[in-house]
């Protein structure tokens, strides 16, 4: 069994479940159960795992249980954070870990902070600190020998510390053809998708340089990253640099260590670098995304007072299933910033509660053109209250 909820703001949520009876063939033993069951979840910079085996499921515990029938169990949890700080020249990334593994009652724990810091200049200064203790209280393989007594607990812990300082240097080899690769971010104030001389770069941009086809595979590239690609972080001028790199096609992103308003990048893109040159990736101004919630009230409402209409999410849904939120103030007004685009812009409907309806909770709007500003309104009616009126005559008996 499988399940993953994606439809959650930020968050990404993802079970799986194995269970079923096990034969082992050529053995006097009765089939036996196993399953095991496992819980990624990840929320903004932070990743948690837990794993839990029920039962012989590795070929070593099979053959373990065979011979002695104690059943195993084990628990594994992990979890990360990234912290970034000083926009975005420093990374503070913190993993832990445990495991209890139950036929040797073993138990495992580890916790390892390591600090970044990305200098301009290419380097890569790292400190870290890692804690470990684990400890084991039993051995059912020693039991059987004569003579052996109890097993005793076995425990240590270690602490230790290091650094690190990494600089990429990119020697040209005789014979090979390499290339010095420039991008310019920058704030396309018209439009047009050039460089024009009254538009600046931009600063403290992350930008992603990864290899998808070399030209020739014969040339080092030992020194690249092929799975997540090199990140640099653009200077004053909005430009980075990278040198001595093999001839081929390359996938460059960038994205704003610090907020940019209403700028938006175009979402990276693939390009031949075959040469020097200079790769102009220009950040279009997006879409003043308002709007209002209006409710109107029932003339025998049962909730007095003003309703308060803060904190309800608007979520706008591009084309390719890319979200952008937003909460409505105490006056139900909202403001976002989004890229041209088409979306679909729904508002939480149960957040009124179920004596309000909306009679429409989902547009669909077409930002595609250029346009500084839009504007929509969601509309909410209350329910109407059934109302019993009851007649009394001066007795004060009711009157049919």
């Amino acid at each position: 069994m499988e399940y993953n909820m994606r439809n959650l703001t930020g968050v990404r949520i993802s079970t799986t479940g194995y269970a079923g009876y096990a034969n082992a063939i050529d053995y006097d033993l009765q089939s036996f159960f196993i399953a095991r069951m496992g819980v990624f979840a990840r929320w903004e910079k932070m990743f948690f795992s837990l794993r839990y085996y029920y039962g012989p499921n590795q070929l070593t515990e099979q053959v373990r249980f065979i011979h002695d029938k104690i059943n195993p169990q084990s628990f594994h949890a992990v979890g990360s954070y990234d912290m970034w700080m000083l926009d975005g020249k420093m990374l503070l990334t913190t993993t832990g870990n445990v495991l209890y593994e139950s036929y040797f009652k073993k138990f495992n724990f580890r916790m390892r902070p390591e600090l970044y810091y990305y200098a301009k200049s290419g380097l890569r200064l790292s400190l870290y600190a890692s804690y470990m203790t684990s400890s084991q209280g039993a051995n059912p393989l020693l039991e059987e020998r004569t003579g052996q007594q109890n097993f005793e607990t076995i425990s240590n812990a270690e602490f230790s510390m290091g650094f690190g300082v990494r600089k990429q240097l990119g020697i040209p080899i005789p014979g090979k053809k390499f290339i010095t690769a420039r991008v310019v971010v920058y704030k396309d104030l018209n439009g047009n998708h050039k460089m024009d001389k009254n538009e600046e770069g931009v600063s403290d941009m992350l930008v992603n340089i990864k290899a998808k086809r070399i030209l020739d595979e014969t040339a080092d590239t030992t020194s690249m990253n092929r799975t997540h690609g090199e990140d640099f972080i653009s200077n004053a001028s909005g430009e980075i640099v990278y040198e001595n790199i093999p001839a081929g096609n390359y996938h460059i992103t960038c994205t704003a260590l610090v907020s940019q308003g209403e700028w938006f990048d175009s979402n990276g893109g693939e390009y031949l670098l075959d040469k020097k040159q200079t790769v102009y990736i220009a950040l279009t101004k997006g879409v003043r995304l308002t709007g209002t919630l209006m409710v109107e009230r029932d003339k025998y409402s049962d909730q007095e007072g003003v309703l308060d209409l803060s904190r309800i999410r608007i979520t706008a849904i591009d084309s390719t299933g890319k979200t952008y939120t937003s909460l409505t103030d105490r006056n139900g007004a909202f403001l976002m910033y989004v890229p041209t685009g088409i979306y679909t812009i729904t508002i939480n409907e149960s957040a009124l509660g179920s004596n309000f309806q909306f009679s429409q909770s989902r547009v669909n709007v077409d930002l595609s053109y250029f346009t500084e500003n839009f504007s929509l309104t969601f509309n909410a009616v209350e329910k109407k209250r059934k109302m019993s009126i009851k007649k009394f005559n001066v007795q004060g008996e009711e009157q049919k």
